[in-house]
């Protein structure tokens, strides 16, 4: 900023990318209960609510000792806030690693992107909608039930 102060829109693109690369460390230490409730008041791939998001991924995901053994690497977000300062939308990419046992090889099981929109209620940043759009499916029979 030309005077040296941060800017209200900076910290709000801040707090959204924090929450887009929360969604991605959540999943790879298999914290269900923390990503659904990224999404409590918000939809996730058509899903809503924290229960019914939670039981897709408990019922899809495949864990091993706790974990499902992957990496989401996010990059290229782009966070546009609206002019009322209380909705957004954000692009980024996604790409899986997974390793399901440290005998295989590290494999990009997924290369993807999402279309996200948020919300500031209260004053803070939440998900409204999650969006994915396949681009690059490998093999994720180590990865997903169905």
């Amino acid at each position: 900023m030309p005077d040296g102060r941060p800017c209200s829109a900076c910290s709000d693109v801040r707090a959204i990318e924090h929450l887009i690369h929360e969604y991605a460390r959540l999943i790879d230490l298999g914290a269900f209960d923390a990503v659904a409730d990224l999404f409590a008041e918000g939809e996730w791939f058509g899903r809503k609510g924290a229960t019914e998001i939670r039981t897709w991924f408990e019922e899809n995901v495949i864990l091993y000792d706790g974990l499902p053994r992957t990496q989401h690497v996010v990059s290229n977000i782009d966070v546009v806030i609206d002019g009322n300062l209380e909705a957004a939308r954000a692009h980024s990419y996604i790409t899986v690693f997974q390793q399901a046992s440290v005998d295989d090889a590290i494999t990009a099981i997924t290369a993807n992107f999402y279309v996200d929109a948020f919300a500031k209620r209260g004053g803070r940043w939440s998900f409204a909608t999650r969006s994915i759009h396949r681009r690059l499916v490998g093999d994720v029979t180590q990865h997903r039930r169905s």
